[in-house]
């Protein structure tokens, strides 16, 4: 498993809601990678929800 897929875990003490928008943007980035690599998609308007959604599948993602 590479770093990036199993980052080191946050520092203790910061709010949960600052978890939870880190873990979006990881989350987020990660999807537009893989549409990049795959060459599904270059710009947001060529992805639909449906794209996202298939890939999130493909990735493992909910």
């Amino acid at each position: 498993m590479s770093r990036a897929e199993d980052p080191a875990p946050f520092p203790t003490g910061w709010p949960k809601a600052r978890y939870r928008a880190t873990r979006r943007a990881m989350k987020a980035l990660r999807l537009a990678d893989h549409l990049l690599r795959r060459g599904l998609a270059y710009t947001p308007d060529d992805t639909t929800d449906e794209l996202i959604r298939t890939a999130a599948e493909q990735t493992g993602h909910h």
